[in-house]
């Protein structure tokens, strides 16, 4: 609306496809505008008299409509048709500001034109239905400045005139949730086991609605580990090796025989004949040799006959036949033993038997089982690829802020991190699970032996619990989702693959030194992605071994020392890396190590950072500035009022420094010639908050608001300086003072596929709300937002306008003393903007207190009682925004349209005259545009000697110059803001 305030001459607005209005600002404001707008600025030390001062305004103008009260400023809307009585009105103002005689504090006020803002919400009002404005919650009606602009028929009805404030209409009223159930600060009582719950609701309901990135996890993992099944089962399950019986059928050859005695030996060579062709040779090795001897199996030379007992005999056998020699003997053997036995019928199928039977087939020996080492390789990646994808869901917490705005509404560590690793936990378990099915489909033997199953089951159920433990470390790496999408699961994967390579090739090298031990204890201890390679390898190379060494005993080699090693050092991962994981929350969350010493050992919080004493700031010469220092000394060095009357949130000379260049370079170089300074982002800012108060924190980009915002969440931790809330030192960690903070980032934190609803439940419980009061808790803001049609649906198909209505919801919840709202209109559309003004307004008028961030000056104007200008990380002025006015405003703008119909004078003539009357009236007045029948001027604060005189002349002008139409405003918070930024380019 500025933008085309300053840039367009003519506007043109457009609703449902066509124009409803066309004209220049000043036509646009005097015929939709509200009229002017007057500030009244009153003593902050004296007596309360707005009922007098009401009173005196509507003596003058019956028609004034009282908006409403902002710290110690007072706020009227003034008719446009009334602006014949603003003469009289300012100059008993005057006159009351220079004497007192009517005692009312009065010490300034101004008074401004209608915005375009204002009428562009007009004209958007006007297209509903009325029934729509009927259904505005009452409170919300009868204090929102804003909602007479509805129409202007309605504009008497919800407007407050001096009857309303008579009857006390005027008097605070809150329309949130915690007043409408009567919610009282006793209720607020943080349950953990209830926090626990809901946090695992969350997650379970984030993992249900993203289905189909769980099943992609299922999927890759069991495809992976089915491939090292596969690769292991070819060597563990291999067929085993069938016996070959030894006969003479197995060979179809003859045997030579030769008897060296006198006896003979008929009845010998006759049962062998029985098994195997005889062929007598005269015992000569030489006549063996000839080609017809080539099938010959072997040459027997009988040395002693005949009896069975004595029988002795040499044997020449043809190695060339594999088995000869056995066989043969097995021959001569069974001939003997025919020879025993007299019957014949006896000597029938009475033979020995003889066969081989090879050791079982392996694919290798010795200390390296390379097929174990490619399956343990497939399935420990496919287990740690798990445990590196589930953990995404923690970077994306930290990512969209989700993490840190639970940890502002006052949940733990353990609050977070338990249903997280209990849920991902869970996950890994199932996948275990499915391998171990798959294992026993495939009928491992280390699955039929206790001595190899328990070991395995409880090391992967401690991995487990440790892997996600380290991956969630591991993430701290990185800072956006889809950077750890990406890289991630490499990472992971060459941790845990690396050690393993080191620890095999050491024990395929030297496995009786005790290097590899000592290195496999190592990464047993520390790397808990080093665990599901190694134990799927110590166990499955056991069966191999056993097959190798016939000695051994399976079930006693399955309980090795490797495998004992990996049980306990699994066991010790668990609470290394929760330690680990504990203090880099604690450093992302913005704690420092001083913080964390004081933290573990309990020492309490309100220890005074270094130089934060106001003697060390630096002092200025603004007087608002020193009143405001002296305010903070008062109550941090002064004597503690009662909790009661205690600013719900006191800064002092807060300070943050970041390490500039130079100095980090001094760690890497030995020496740096060039010195950079570090950086000063924020510099010995302080104010109070009371409780009613709204204080803007303005500043262009980079002059220190963010920061200061995300020092007062504890997000960073001050180079010096103190944030206290209600009495309570803010420490990074302490999660009863954050439990008094309400934050409405600037980005929305919230989860995608979570239900407007379903995030009000979850900060409802964390807030510590009665069960029996959440659901008219959430009704109520759902109801106050007018948020009904989005109650049950996903974040992700919202608006920007109701993601910003959740999340000044969600700020609300609880009662907090202080709502922190990081400019919490921004990207939305000019009617959300406005509601929520709506709401913002007549929400802070109680115990409460809020900071606002935002780069709308309109925004400022419009909700803060009290604005602070920051330039270069310094505060440069505070006070209202009538009193900044005043003090550093421009002036004010005088804008005239003559009217073009007047006969006597041509309309050039009277513009001339126009211009004369201008320049004696205020004679260091500059023309900003002129057009002939349209002037516009720039008004210095200096030639305003008097309003009323200004408004007098006016008017006695509109008569002599047939003057249309007139605006006579103060310059904006706009201007102000700008001369700041002006100084601060010059510096």
């Amino acid at each position: 609306m500025d933008e085309a305030d300053i840039l367009a001459d003519r506007k043109a607005v457009i609703s449902k496809g066509r124009v409803r209005c066309c004209g220049t600002s000043l036509f646009l404001k005097n015929k939709f505008g509200v009229g002017y707008h007057l500030t009244l600025v009153m003593r902050d030390t004296l007596p309360d008299k707005t009922s007098d001062i009401v009173n005196l305004v509507c003596e003058f103008v019956p028609k004034a409509k009282y908006s409403r009260k902002i710290a110690h400023d007072l706020s009227f809307i003034l008719p446009l048709n009334s602006v014949d009585n603003f003469p009289l009105l300012f100059t008993t103002i005057e006159e009351e500001i220079k004497t007192q005689s009517r005692g009312l504090n009065i010490i300034s006020y101004g008074v401004s034109m209608t915005t375009l803002g204002e009428v562009f919400f007009r004209l958007e009002k006007n297209e509903e239905d009325l029934s729509e404005v009927n259904d505005f919650p009452q409170a919300t009606q009868k204090h929102s400045t804003y909602l007479p602009l509805i129409l202007e028929s309605n504009y008497d009805d919800k407007g407050k005139s001096m009857q309303d404030f008579q009857t006390g209409d005027h008097e605070d009223s809150e329309i949130m949730v915690d007043n409408a159930v009567e919610l009282r600060s006793d209720d607020i009582i943080k349950k953990p086991f209830y926090i626990f719950f809901a946090m695992l609701k969350l997650r379970m309901l984030c993992l249900m609605r993203d289905f189909k990135t769980f099943i992609n996890i299922v999927i890759i993992t069991l495809i992976f580990c089915f491939i090292g099944i596969l690769i292991m089962g070819h060597e563990m399950i291999a067929p085993s090796m069938k016996p070959l019986p030894l006969n003479i059928g197995t060979f179809e050859v003859a045997i030579a025989m030769h008897n060296e005695t006198s006896h003979s030996v008929a009845r010998l060579s006759s049962h062998i004949s029985n098994d195997m062709k005889v062929e007598w040779y005269n015992g000569s090795f030489a006549s063996l040799l000839n080609k017809s001897s080539l099938n010959l199996i072997a040459a027997v030379n009988i040395t002693n006959c005949c009896h069975p007992s004595n029988l002795s005999f040499s044997i020449v056998y043809n190695d060339t036949q594999i088995h000869s020699l056995p066989t043969v003997i097995n021959t001569i053997n069974n001939a003997v033993y025919r020879m025993m036995l007299d019957n014949a019928s006896m000597t029938q199928n009475r033979t020995f038997t003889l066969s081989t039977h090879p050791f079982q087939k392996i694919s290798s020996s010795g200390n390296f089982n390379y097929l174990a080492f490619i399956g343990s390789f497939w399935l420990g990646m496919g287990l740690v690829i798990a445990s590196a994808t589930i953990v995404i869901d923690a970077i994306i917490d930290r990512e969209t802020k989700s993490k840190n705005q639970l940890r502002v509404n006052g949940l733990s560590f353990l609050g977070y991190y338990g249903p997280y690793i209990l849920i991902f936990t869970g996950i890994m378990i199932i996948l275990c699970f499915g391998l171990l099915c798959l294992l026993y489909l495939f009928k491992f033997e280390c699955l039929k032996e206790t001595s190899a199953l328990i070991p395995l089951l409880g090391t992967v159920f401690l991995f487990c619990i440790s892997s996600v433990t380290f991956t969630t470390c591991v993430s701290f790496v990185f800072n956006k989702a889809e950077t750890a999408q990406t890289h991630m699961a490499n990472m992971i994967i060459f941790l845990g693959l690396i050690p393993f390579a080191i620890t095999t090739a050491l024990y395929s090298v030297n496995s009786d030194s005790m290097a590899p031990y000592i290195a496999h204890l190592i990464f047993s201890v520390l790397n808990p992605m080093y665990v599901p390679y190694s134990l799927f390898y110590f166990i499955f190379k056991v069966p191999s071994a056993c097959r190798l060494n016939l000695a051994l005993s399976c079930s006693s080699q399955y309980l090795n020392k490797e495998v004992i090693t990996l049980v306990v050092g699994t066991l010790l991962q668990i609470p290394i890396y929760l330690s680990v994981l504990f203090i880099l929350d604690y450093g992302k969350a913005g704690g420092s190590f001083t913080d964390f010493v004081h933290q573990i050992f309990r020492i309490k919080s309100n220890m005074k950072r270094k130089t934060s004493v106001s003697s060390n700031a630096i002092p200025s010469e603004n007087c608002d500035l020193k009143a405001e220092q002296e305010k903070v000394d008062s109550f941090i060095h002064g004597s503690i009022p009662p909790l009661s009357n205690y600013p719900v949130i006191v800064v002092q000379n807060l300070k943050k420094e970041y390490l500039g260049k130079g100095k980090l370079s001094k760690l890497c170089k030995k020496k740096s010639k060039v010195q950079v300074e570090p950086k000063v982002a924020v510099k010995n800012l302080s104010f109070v908050v009371e409780s009613g108060d709204i204080f803007g924190l303005l500043g262009h980009n980079g002059a220190g608001k963010s920061t200061a915002i995300r020092l007062i969440t504890a997000e960073e931790t001050p180079t010096k300086g103190s944030i206290n809330i209600r009495g309570q030192n803010i420490v990074p960690g302490i999660s009863d003072v954050f439990g008094l903070i309400g934050y409405c980032p600037q980005h929305d934190a919230q989860w995608k596929t979570i239900t407007i609803r379903e995030h009000l439940e979850l900060y409802s419980v964390i807030r510590g709300i009665p069960t029996r009061k959440i659901k008219r808790t959430i009704d109520s803001l759902i109801t106050g937002l007018q948020l009904e049609e989005y109650a049950n649906v996903q974040t992700q198909h919202c608006s920007g306008g109701t993601k910003r209505k959740l999340s000044f919801a969600i700020s609300m919840i609880g009662n907090p003393c202080v709502v922190l709202m990081d400019e919490p209109t921004t990207g939305i559309d000019h009617y959300s903007r406005r509601f929520i003004w709506d709401k913002i307004i007549t929400t802070f008028q109680g115990k409460q207190g809020a900071i606002l961030t935002t780069h709308s000056m309109d925004e400022a104007d419009t909700l803060c009682t009290k604005v602070g200008i920051m330039v270069q990380g310094e505060l440069r002025c505070i006070g209202s925004t009538q009193h900044l006015k005043n003090q550093y405003g421009a002036g004010y703008t005088l804008e005239i349209k003559l009217n073009h119909s007047d006969g006597s004078t041509s309309i050039l003539e009277r513009h001339n005259a126009l211009k004369l009357f201008v320049d004696q009236l205020f004679p260091e007045a500059s023309v900003e545009s002129d057009f002939i029948g349209r002037i516009v001027y720039n008004v210095p604060q200096e030639s305003v000697t008097s309003l009323s005189m200004c408004f007098t002349q006016l008017e006695q002008a509109k008569e002599n110059f047939k003057i249309e139409e007139y605006s006579f405003s103060q310059t904006t918070l706009e201007q102000v803001f700008l001369n700041f930024a002006i100084y601060e380019s010059e510096l």
